[in-house]
């Protein structure tokens, strides 16, 4: 997804909000951290994970580390699997 189409679905579908740049690179948490002047655990970080055949979104401290699974099969783009525990 580029920078282009997220201006340009938010200016079609939710005009009312808007979008701030920082001015620099927050592709990653330290990036980010750095950025706003926080420690990355202030930094919240969404990520998207198949369990099975559902989508799942989790939403974690900066610093919250997930640790690759040791089985099941690899996702496409040779991005390894994750274990999840849902409560």
């Amino acid at each position: 997804m580029s920078e282009a189409s997220v201006r340009a679905w938010f200016a079609a579908n939710a005009p009312d909000i808007a979008i701030i740049d920082q001015g620099v690179s927050t592709a990653t948490v330290l990036e980010a951290a750095q950025a706003l002047g926080v420690e990355p655990a202030r930094i919240a970080k969404t990520l998207s994970l198949r369990v099975g055949d559902t989508v799942v979104l989790v939403c974690a401290r900066g610093d919250a580390r997930l640790s690759p699974s040791t089985q099941g099969t690899p996702y496409p783009h040779g991005m390894p699997p994750y274990r999840v525990e849902l409560s």
